[in-house]
């Protein structure tokens, strides 16, 4: 993703066939909209840092194994990570000190 992106808006990349996700050195990044990569293959994601908003369901039914949250997280949506996490994931790096002042319900939803 370029550095230049600001925004992954709503279904951007829902059911894709992607399975890592790179930022590019100084991403602007900051709002990844709800149901983003929803149903894709992603296995692997560092969100870069400047991250503040993980929409509902971005990452919904995305088989991941590793993920990396950074500190500048402030609002988590719901479901956001829903049926993400499972047997195969072997890493979740959630930051020890959260600014995060907005969490939804079932962010790791587990079916």
């Amino acid at each position: 993703i370029p550095s230049s992106v600001t925004t992954i808006e709503s279904n951007a990349f829902n059911i894709a066939t992607i399975k890592t996700l790179t930022f590019a050195t100084g991403s602007k990044l900051t709002t990844i909209g709800g149901e983003a990569f929803s149903h894709a293959d992603l296995t692997t994601i560092t969100l870069p840092d400047g991250v503040t908003t993980i929409g509902g369901a971005a990452f919904f039914q995305s088989p991941f194994q590793h993920i990396v949250i950074p500190n500048s997280v402030v609002t988590i949506d719901s479901v956001a990570f829903g049926h993400a996490i499972d047997n195969t994931t072997t890493h979740i790096s959630i930051p020890k000190k959260f600014n995060i002042n907005k969490v939804k319900n079932a962010i790791f939803l587990l079916g």
